[in-house]
């Protein structure tokens, strides 16, 4: 049951989902002061409710479309053929300083 006066689970999901749309660069902290929600729950919007995850400094949907499963495929097909076309010497172009 809603109490009144507080704000329901699915506005608090929208809001967040709304600032996230706008700029994928907000921190826990900054969603947080936007939205008044406790730390704990801005932990688990993003996450379970949103499917989302911190990547690189941005908020980005967990799932992979198809296309996006594709891509990573043939990516790793074409450094698979790589390594074997260079027969072990696959990190021999790289240079470590030790």
């Amino acid at each position: 049951m809603h109490r009144p006066g507080r704000p329901s689970v699915r506005e608090e999901v929208c809001a967040v989902a709304a600032l996230l749309d706008s700029d994928r660069r907000h921190t826990i902290g900054e969603l947080e002061r936007e939205t008044g929600l406790a730390h704990m729950t801005m932990l688990h919007i993003p996450k379970e409710r949103l499917g989302m995850r911190k990547i690189a400094s941005r908020w980005v949907p967990h799932d992979l479309t198809e296309m996006q499963k594709w891509l990573r495929y043939d990516a790793a097909s074409n450094h698979f053929e790589s390594y074997g076309e260079r027969r072990g010497g696959f990190l021999t172009p790289y240079h470590y300083a030790g």
